[in-house]
């Protein structure tokens, strides 16, 4: 099929005018098209392996499918989906018309949608404060809806060339709108990193360093992939761009099925803190301060005994709260002669569960 013919069956698509002019694909841009898509379906199957692999063990382990797991599976569709409508109108075997652009805009948006739910989801295992998760979850879709309800009302207009008009506000709406998801994403993950730093690595749980440090190089390559994708939008042809998106969220889809790995080995791993009753003394934890006391109490009253003495403080529990939960059993050991002389050790033995009721996916 020559330009020509291309052109006049691409006016015959629903919704385009009489003047619509199908952009000129270069060898170029199709060999770049085509190693997009091709790095597109790698990763797909690396995301089938993991994300197939995380599905077995969630089932064998609760015996339900967690929104977890459901978001991995359609963000993976939704993406393929962009990829292909993308591809097919590349290749020519699909005419211009409302509805391929529109599918173009319903899958990216799912994508948005889906991937920053998931980062959520990741969040809400460290979030203490009932009912935070959840206003996060509604109000982070709000906002994305309301920037995908007019990248409809831009976005598909511009690509009907309905107007110069909407064709000059999508220039810049579009990459300020991927700068707005980019910060979105950042925030996020920033918010996650001090949440970790705060609640665990501060309160002695030393082993959750690597998911602070994973996660700031994570961060990093996410920001990465933003920057890219913005970069690509001054391409010559301004729709090979949007093969680029599937590979940046399957990439970063990969980078949170890899945390939620972590996460759990991590967890699982075993973690033991030992500390002075100095050190317990001033610290602001109500459960230290309540043990150095015992500790004192016992050492003024046995000074020339030997004792052992096991101590069980765990955090305060709510009801509402899922996620990482710290439990520390205390072994308190005294011995010595001598009042002055003898000084109590403490070792503190932190065993963090991961709780999974409702709105978190994770199953350790």
């Amino acid at each position: 099929m020559d330009g020509t013919e291309m052109l006049e069956e691409d006016r015959q698509g629903l919704l385009i005018p009489p003047w619509f002019v199908r952009e000129d694909i270069t060898e170029t841009d199709m060999n770049l098209a085509s190693m997009l898509l091709g790095s597109t379906m790698s990763i797909a199957v690396f995301v089938c392996c993991k994300g197939g692999r995380q599905t077995v063990k969630t089932w064998k382990r609760s015996r339900r499918v967690t929104p977890y797991i459901v978001m991995i599976w359609l963000e993976l569709a939704v993406s393929l989906g962009l990829a292909f409508d993308t591809w097919i109108y590349l290749r020519g075997y699909a005419k211009a018309s409302f509805w391929i652009f529109f599918f173009v805009v319903l899958f990216w948006s799912l994508e948005i949608q889906f991937l920053l739910q998931i980062i959520i989801n990741r969040l809400s295992l460290l979030v203490a404060v009932p009912g935070r998760a959840t206003r996060m979850k509604w109000m982070t879709g709000l906002l994305i809806t309301t920037i995908n309800i007019s990248v409809f009302c831009i976005w598909v207009p511009a690509r009907l060339q309905i107007n110069h008009t909407f064709i000059r506000a999508n220039e810049v709406w579009d990459r300020v709108e991927k700068g707005i998801f980019a910060c979105s994403d950042l925030c996020l993950n920033l918010y996650f990193v001090h949440l970790v730093r705060s609640r665990l690595v501060n309160n002695g749980l030393k082993k959750y360093t690597r998911v602070y440090k994973m996660n700031l190089i994570l961060v990093s390559v996410s920001m990465a992939l933003d920057v890219i994708l913005i970069a690509l939008m001054s391409l010559p042809n301004t729709f090979v761009y949007l093969l680029f998106h599937p590979v940046a969220y399957l990439f970063k889809l990969i980078i949170e099925m890899n945390m939620a790995d972590l996460i759990c080995k991590v967890v699982k791993a075993s973690n033991t803190v030992v500390v002075s009753d100095t050190t317990l003394t001033r610290s602001p934890s109500k459960p230290y301060n309540n043990l150095a006391r015992i500790v004192s109490a016992i050492h003024d009253r046995m000074p020339g005994l030997h004792r052992s003495v096991t101590v069980c403080a765990e955090e305060p529990q709510n009801t509402d709260f899922t996620g990482i939960r710290r439990t520390i059993e205390t072994s308190v050991v005294i011995s010595g002669a001598s009042r002055r002389s003898s000084s109590p050790t403490i070792t503190s033995s932190n065993d963090p569960t991961l709780v999974s009721k409702n709105s978190t996916g994770y199953e350790c």
